[in-house]
């Protein structure tokens, strides 16, 4: 029956690629994130204050220093050994892959 049958051939307009790859660019690649646990897409900046994902509640990855801010009281924290260095002695390979 013809009454069923699709062409399978798509015609693109060159004019809408290139205005279509203009907008793409434009995108920030830190808009969005994807949670490791169950897939879900995010916005960066509606992440929740306890890192937590929102559907599946899963610990998303919290810096360091957002987290001493959160733990300590405002003004009470002082870094120390600020310039102190790792390093890997008995050269393990699983650090040098990262």
């Amino acid at each position: 029956m013809a009454l069923f049958r699709r062409n399978k051939t798509i015609q693109l307009n060159a004019d809408a690629v290139a205005k279509y790859s203009d907008k793409v660019a434009q995108i920030p690649d830190d808009l969005m994130a994807r949670c490791p646990k169950c897939h879900k897409v995010y916005f960066t900046k509606q992440k929740p204050e306890d890192y937590c994902c929102m559907h599946c509640h899963h610990h998303l990855p919290f810096p360091a220093m957002e987290r001493i801010d959160w733990l300590v009281d405002e003004g009470s924290f002082q870094e120390i050994n600020a310039d102190l260095w790792n390093d890997n002695p008995l050269g393990f390979l699983s650090i040098l892959k990262n």
